[in-house]
């Protein structure tokens, strides 16, 4: 179970510090779903942001299940996103990597987002367990 725990870790860093390095595909990827230019910058910051710092946290094992909650609304936002841009047909690199691997829309990312937000409800049930109280039982 570990092993997912720092998959997860590894996928937000790599995703964070790739959009920190080059944004314009995710801003390009925002114009075309028609924003207006102050939200577009925006909404562009708060993921790469967003991403390092859980992965920071995950890493360092700090307020992990509040962590971990929070990572599986971003990856759900990340998975309806993808649903949404793949029935609005766009096609180019969504930004996901910035340039570092191209992400296009489509069923293939739906699909990778979905197992992103699964392996993050699996770490959270895991952690959820983990928590229980000093004389609980584990089920």
């Amino acid at each position: 179970m570990r092993a997912t725990y720092y998959l997860i870790t590894i996928i937000l860093l790599f995703s964070g510090v790739s959009k920190v390095i080059d944004i314009n595909p995710l801003i390009e990827t925002l114009k075309e779903v028609k924003l207006p230019h102050d939200l577009i910058i925006t909404i562009a910051t708060l993921p790469p942001i967003t991403e390092v710092g859980l992965g920071i946290m995950l890493l360092l094992k700090i307020k992990q299940r509040t962590s971990i909650k929070i990572i599986v609304i971003l990856f759900l936002v990340f998975f309806l996103f993808s649903i949404y841009g793949t029935l609005m047909g766009l096609e180019e690199n969504c930004g996901c990597f910035g340039n570092a691997i191209k992400s296009e829309f489509g069923w293939g990312m739906v699909g990778r987002n979905a197992f992103q937000f699964l392996l993050s409800i699996v770490v959270l049930k895991k952690e959820n367990r983990n928590a229980l109280a000093p004389g609980e039982i584990k089920q």
